[in-house]
């Protein structure tokens, strides 16, 4: 529902309300800071999306603060889009890279900027995830050496075959160029924890080198986006009993092949279960003779 300021949230919140998403975010003032605060001190999970637009300086300090006193976010961002997220994150040592993910290997049916996750690390946010397509994907990458950054972990990465490229808008043909692009595999899920320093808090977020998969038009055709986004929800308010994967009756009962799975399919129905029948009928030839 539409409103002109920060402080009409408050006025749509119902005595059951246990979620609030807020679109458009970098279109309201900077009370929308203090009002996700509040919503988190009462327990209602608050989504800010629509980042378009650069985070200003006035914005940047308080959502660092907020999550350094053991804060909980799930970052999406797409490439191509300047949101200044990255200095928000800098404490933990972890950004995201203005990068198109380019995988031709698990491309879905074909198309090399729409990667396919359907391997993952072991969490609670990815236990018996079904696979995920992450269309118009940037990468995340840790800004300190692993043994530094161990609150980092990826969950989700692409083939070793894929690359990041530096034309985000897919002008030009899509090749590795050496020195500009950054190779494979590349991180596309990952999960920043952290404890607060001489409190029992810890800050928590789940960051994801995409938003399109959450659009109607991708869930129309890939669903399960829902369940790695109520999955990540769930972690992040600690509420891990909570994650399960739901009923798929409304899942659309075409299949989607990565190029790999694409070949050996066409492989064996053209080239080689042929060439048994044939080598069978050779065989069972011979024998009559």
């Amino acid at each position: 529902m539409p409103i002109k300021s920060a402080s009409e949230v408050n006025d749509h919140l119902e005595q059951d309300t246990t979620v609030v998403a807020i679109d458009e975010a970098q279109f309201f003032d900077t009370q929308i800071i203090s009002i996700t605060q509040q919503l988190a001190d009462q327990g209602i999970r608050v989504i800010v999306a629509g980042l378009e637009t650069p985070l200003l300086e006035g914005e940047k300090e308080p959502l660092r603060a907020y999550l350094s006193a053991g804060g909980k976010a799930l970052v999406l961002v797409d490439p191509g889009q300047e949101t200044g997220i990255n200095d928000v994150l800098a404490p933990w040592q972890v950004g995201f890279e203005n990068k198109l993910v380019v995988d031709a290997v698990r491309g879905l049916s074909g198309d090399a900027v729409t990667p396919v996750i359907d391997r993952y690390q072991f969490s609670q946010i990815t236990k018996d995830l079904p696979m995920v397509a992450l269309p118009l994907a940037c990468p995340i990458v840790p800004l300190a050496p692993a043994e530094d950054a161990s609150s980092f972990t990826p969950l989700a990465r692409t083939s070793s075959q894929s690359w990041a490229d530096t034309d985000v808008e897919g002008d030009q043909a899509l090749g590795f160029d050496e020195g500009e692009d950054l190779a494979g595999p590349l991180t596309l899920i990952a999960t920043v924890e952290s404890p607060v320093p001489e409190s029992e808090e810890t800050t928590r977020m789940v960051l994801v080198g995409d938003s399109d998969f959450l659009i109607n038009d991708v869930l129309t055709q890939i669903p399960n986006g829902q369940f790695l986004f109520l999955n990540a929800v769930n972690w992040l308010a600690e509420e891990e009993s909570l994650i399960a994967i739901g009923p798929k009756a409304n899942v659309p009962r075409s299949v989607r092949l990565t190029m790999v799975q694409e070949g050996v399919v066409c492989f064996g129905s053209l080239i080689l279960i042929p060439a048994v029948i044939l080598v069978a009928g050779v065989v069972v030839w011979l024998k009559r003779r």
